[in-house]
């Protein structure tokens, strides 16, 4: 495998673009599909196409993954690192201000963060004009909770090997996390990208252990 200067990434100074660049160029001597990709990494093909254009920030995580799957020797991980540093936007994505996402529940309106509103006790989140990817951050968020709630319950119960598994698999579809994370990946800057990952990483370790039968210690 060549190294990245010598795949044309170096030449770019937005570390957004050349993130993406250096994976669309190593995915291709790879020969992988970004169908194919999508399946090695557990990143759906539409937020690696925007991450490859430089039309979404990617992030630490995805691109450890990456380096695994293409075998880069780590290149795309320390651009990913570099990212971190540097998490001016693309030009690309100042020019296209992403559309709400009403089947979470959030407002049309984007309000600068300064100007944001106090909520008042009892007012419903979605009546606040949170900024949409402050927005879509804080529903990420309940939705890791209430699937954890619910890994929680499935771990109680004492179930057969294959309802267990598919109530475990379950949790994260019925919570959303798969499609808010989507948006969050795609609205949020690297930061909160990478904080992101490793939450999610987490909930999906704890899915794993209930998958296999790992139970939950009842505490007297």
């Amino acid at each position: 495998m060549r190294a990245a200067r010598d795949n044309g990434c170096e030449p770019l100074t937005d570390t957004m673009e050349r993130l993406g660049t250096c994976l669309r160029q190593y995915r291709k001597t790879a020969g992988l599909s970004l169908s194919g990709l999508a399946r090695k990494v557990n990143y759906s093909r539409g937020y690696l196409s925007k991450v490859e254009t430089g039309r979404a920030p990617g992030n630490v995580q995805l691109a450890e993954r990456c380096d695994e799957a293409l075998g880069t020797g780590g290149a795309l991980a320390r651009l990913a690192r570099a990212q971190l540093r540097d998490p001016r936007p693309s030009e690309r994505t100042k020019s296209h201000d992403p559309l709400p996402d009403n089947s979470i529940g959030w407002p049309h309106q984007r309000l600068p963060d300064e100007a944001m509103p106090q909520r008042r006790p009892h007012e419903p989140l979605a009546q606040v004009g949170l900024p949409l990817s402050s927005a879509t951050a804080v529903a990420f968020m309940l939705a890791l909770d209430e699937a954890h709630n619910a890994l929680r319950a499935v771990a109680r119960n004492d179930l057969p090997p294959a309802a267990r598994r598919d109530s475990a698999n379950d949790t994260l579809h019925n919570a959303r996390v798969y499609a808010i994370r989507e948006r969050l990946l795609v609205l949020s800057a690297a930061p909160l990208v990478s904080a992101a990952e490793a939450a999610f990483l987490r909930i999906i370790a704890v899915r794993d252990a209930i998958r296999v039968g790992t139970r939950l210690r009842r505490v007297s």
